[in-house]
């Protein structure tokens, strides 16, 4: 089995390919995370938990949640440079206007207790697609603006503080 990090540098390495700053490679991984991970949205379970990620156990499965796709943009970026990047989760319970989550072919319409995203300068969400009129995966947008408003539908919305993983398995 190879090691998670020589796994990390690969697929950061090649999705970030051309890129010289932070910000375009934040970009670049949460485009190519959700585009070119593999996974599938399952949000019964999760690889990360707390300030601690389970890279090793994600790299082995085809599922992800919120979780695990913030975290792959945290620790992806982390790992070719990026100094400046963490998570933010976004505590509800929160009814979410149509998404098309990773690797999901429909869009959906559920109730979250919270959604979980990578911050740089805005929000980074490597979990989903909003907008079916205008589908895009969010790349910096604001968290109480345009990401707010195209994702919430009703219930509560609070944002809490950025935190970063401390502990890759």
């Amino acid at each position: 089995m190879p090691e998670p990090w020589t796994d990390v540098l690969d697929y950061a390495c090649v999705w970030a390919d051309g890129e010289t700053e932070e910000l375009g490679v934040v970009k670049k991984i949460t485009t190519n995370a959700y585009w070119n991970f593999g996974k599938n949205y399952d949000g019964t379970r999760s690889h990360a938990e707390g300030t601690t990620f389970k890279l090793t156990e994600l790299l082995q499965e085809d599922w992800a949640d919120c979780r695990d796709m913030s975290a792959t943009v945290h620790v992806f970026a982390k790992g070719i440079g990026c100094s400046s990047l963490n998570v933010r989760r976004i505590d509800g319970p929160f009814v979410y206007k149509p998404i098309k989550p990773i690797g999901m072919i429909l869009w959906q319409v559920d109730t979250w207790n919270f959604h979980q995203v990578a911050n740089y300068s805005g929000i980074y969400d490597a979990c989903l697609q909003l907008d079916p009129s205008n589908p895009r995966i969010s790349l910096g947008e604001d968290i109480n603006g345009t990401y707010k408003n195209d994702l919430f539908d009703s219930g509560d919305w609070l944002p809490g503080i950025p935190f970063s993983y401390t502990e890759v398995k």
